[in-house]
C-alpha cells in the first residue's frame, strides 16, 4: 500500500537519524504489511510537493509519482530507486496520473498544459533504459 506521509512524521524520522531536514513537502511512503517506510530513503525524488501516486498491477509492479515538476518512476520499491521519466512533458504541475492496465500506458494531467500520454511502446523504452540495480 502506498500513500503520502505527514510532514511531522518525516521531520521526526530525519531528526532522529541525524540527517538534515529536507524541505517541508509530503513525501511518498509505503506499507509492507507491518510497518510504514520512506519510499525515497536515497533522496532521489525532488523536494517539491508530490500530488499523486499510482502503480501498475500485474507481473511487473511499477510505481509512478507525479509532482510539481514532473513524473518519476520506481521499477522496484525494495531497491528504493526513482527515475525521472518526464521526457518531453511540458514545464507544468502534474496534478493527476492514471496507469491504464489494459493498454499498459501512463496518462498525466497537467495544470494548464493539457494531457501527456506515455504509450506502451514509449513506456517500455523508458523502462528498458533504466540501469540495473547495483
Amino acid at each position: 500500500m502506498l500513500g503520502f506521509d505527514a510532514e511531522v512524521w518525516y521531520r521526526q524520522k530525519r531528526q532522529a537519524s541525524g540527517e538534515p531536514n529536507r524541505a517541508l513537502y509530503p513525501h511518498v511512503i509505503w506499507f509492507n504489511g507491518t510497518k510504514w517506510f520512506d519510499a525515497d530513503e536515497k533522496g532521489q525524488l525532488p523536494d517539491v510537493h508530490h500530488n499523486v501516486v499510482t502503480w501498475s498491477q500485474g507481473s511487473k509492479h511499477y510505481v509512478f509519482v507525479a509532482n510539481d515538476i514532473g513524473v518519476w518512476m520506481s521499477p522496484n520499491l525494495a531497491n528504493n530507486d526513482w527515475f525521472n521519466i518526464s521526457g518531453n512533458l511540458p514545464n507544468a504541475i502534474v496534478s493527476d496520473l492514471v496507469y491504464h492496465q489494459e493498454s499498459e500506458s501512463l496518462v498525466a494531467a497537467t495544470y494548464g498544459r493539457g494531457i501527456w500520454w506515455l504509450t506502451q511502446e514509449k513506456l517500455a523504452a523508458v523502462i528498458a533504459a533504466i540501469p540495473a540495480p547495483s
